[in-house]
């Protein structure tokens, strides 16, 4: 179908399927099989509304999305260092999401009482 209508088409590439748990299949039905990240349920604010605390920070730092299946640039990186201080690293899956590493999880938790950043760079 998206030779017909490229703009169906995926923006950064051919589609995966994802998957919550261990898989040891690397391929299903023609599509990769990426893993699905897991939340740290023992930080999500129970019978509270998440909702992002600083959307205009992500807005200005990261204008153009973020391509999963290409490296971050420098100026992506400063800006990740910009809105999670205290990271230590970032991973960003090819399936669009984007895990920020912490040392502690004391580091993790004065993010989300300070900023609960939902998204950034559309992932």
């Amino acid at each position: 179908m998206s030779a017909k209508r490229p703009r169906l088409a995926p923006p950064y590439g051919p589609e995966v399927w994802l998957v919550k748990g261990a898989c040891e299949d690397i391929e299903v039905g023609g599509r990769p099989v990426h893993p699905y990240p897991e939340d740290r349920l023992d930080i999500q604010a129970f019978r509270r509304v998440l909702t992002p605390r600083s959307p205009w920070n992500e807005e200005c730092l990261f204008k153009d999305g973020i391509n999963p299946r290409k490296l971050l640039s420098p100026e992506k990186i400063d800006g990740l260092r910009e809105l999670f201080p205290a990271e230590v690293g970032a991973h960003v899956f090819v399936s669009g999401f984007l895990v920020v590493l912490f040392n502690s999880l004391h580091d993790i938790q004065a993010v989300y009482e300070r900023d609960w950043i939902v998204e950034v760079g559309g992932l």
